[in-house]
């Protein structure tokens, strides 16, 4: 999840971190479940996306025949700091070419862990505007889920920072999200050691 600038003042961050997302306007559409007539086809539409460009940008990340297969018995979860780093390695193999940017991005990106709860997001990225770089406000018990959320966070984070303020549509924030999630899970399917150390 990412949040445009409306809510990246101190107190909004604040408050999405303590969990009160009272003010926060959700559309009539979401609240009454007329969202259900449309598509997906719609909403590409509607941000001038195809579904075929969509389809072209994760097919570029290759997913090798896994060395190791880790199951859910064998999952062993990763510290918080292995965790992170394996995020950050998986991008820097996405965007060889822009790892410095990945570098930047991470090492400047303020990242606040808050206690799981049912009351508030489990993880969203907040723009700090121009010039500044995003806050990730996330929980983390190490399941692979909470792995995989890391580097959905973090791809928002990138972006941010790569789109340089430019508009992004949502369905490309997302599918920006996407990517680094399937890049993580290309680094860890082709046996980075980094994923099975800890």
């Amino acid at each position: 999840m990412s949040i445009e600038p409306a809510m990246t003042d101190a107190a909004a961050r604040r408050q999405v971190a303590a969990g009160d997302t009272g003010n926060v306007a959700i559309p009539a559409a979401l609240s009454t479940g007329q969202m259900a007539q449309h598509r997906m086809s719609d909403w590409l539409e509607l941000h001038n996306v195809s579904a075929m460009a969509c389809q072209r940008l994760i097919a570029d990340i290759p997913m090798p025949q896994p060395s190791r297969i880790v199951t859910l018995t064998t999952w062993t979860a990763p510290c918080l700091a292995a965790a992170w780093e394996m995020t950050q390695r998986a991008m820097q193999g996405l965007f060889p070419a822009q790892a410095d940017i990945v570098t930047a991005t991470f090492d400047h990106t303020e990242k606040t862990r808050i206690e799981r709860s049912a009351t508030r997001p489990r993880a969203v990225t907040l723009d700090n505007g121009a010039g500044a770089f995003p806050t990730i406000v996330y929980s983390y018990e190490g399941d692979p889920g909470d792995l995989l959320m890391l580097a959905h966070e973090f791809g928002h984070a990138l972006q941010l920072r790569m789109s340089e303020r430019r508009f992004v549509p949502p369905v490309i924030r997302e599918t920006c999200a996407f990517l680094a999630e399937r890049a993580l899970l290309a680094a860890t399917r082709i046996g980075d050691p980094l994923c099975y150390r800890y």
